[in-house]
């Protein structure tokens, strides 16, 4: 099985998601939200085809600049 590293800015990210979608769409679809993310990434260690790669996120990020 993989080890997923989930770093501290992922929980500040998920909660800003949170906040954005209660604020905007309400308690019930942040909620819905953010423990659609939190099952997935449950999954992802023993399921890593799921994800997307770190050297794949850079190539995204460093196309979109």
């Amino acid at each position: 099985m993989h080890k997923l590293v989930i770093r501290p800015s992922t929980r500040d990210d998920i909660k800003k998601i949170w906040r954005y979608t209660y604020k905007n769409r309400g308690e019930q679809q942040a909620d819905f939200y953010t423990q659609s993310l939190g099952s997935t990434i449950d999954k992802m260690p023993e399921n890593p085809e799921m994800g997307i790669t770190v050297e794949a996120l850079k190539r995204l990020s460093s196309e979109k600049s």
